[in-house]
């Protein structure tokens, strides 16, 4: 139990610094302003709120990668690892070199047991890092999965 909860305060602190960090160009001023109402939602713990407005910003523009990586950050913070990871999935199809979103994706299958998937995605992740944060945030996580599924690392 303790465990779990020291997961969830380590990525709360991580969600708060990184969901705004996908940038996206291709926002009109209507969608910028839903896109930060919804980032500000996030940031207050309304992840309700933060989904809602995610998936309006994403019903103007369902190749915005940024809002389905925000709603799949919020859907996270809900319990709610499934919806979390179609989001996921369509955000890194949309920009396959999103690593954050490779880290989320593999928090979500480790949610769920799904050892293999989750060790896939960290290795991913791992591969289109570009920065130190987000590898240190991203050995993090990979430690996680270590801990919980002995014996995964020899699985790629």
């Amino acid at each position: 139990m303790e465990g779990k909860l020291i997961q969830k305060i380590c990525l709360i602190f991580l969600l708060l610094f990184i969901v705004s960090c996908i940038p996206y160009t291709g926002r009109d001023s209507t969608s910028q302003s839903l896109y930060e109402s919804a980032l500000e939602n996030y940031r207050r713990g309304d992840y309700k709120a933060s989904v809602l407005g995610y998936t309006e910003v994403i019903g103007l523009n369902p190749e915005d990668a940024g809002a389905l990586y925000g709603r799949g950050a919020a859907y996270e913070m809900l319990n709610e690892y499934t919806k979390a990871i179609v989001d996921f999935d369509k955000a890194i199809t949309l920009n396959p070199k999103l690593p954050l979103a490779y880290m989320h994706r593999a928090f979500c299958k480790l949610q769920l047991d799904d050892c293999s998937g989750a060790y896939k995605d960290i290795s991913q992740a791992s591969k289109v890092a570009s920065d130190a944060t987000t590898l240190s945030w991203i050995n993090s996580i990979r430690e996680l999965i270590t801990k919980k599924c002995k014996g995964i690392e020899t699985v790629q």
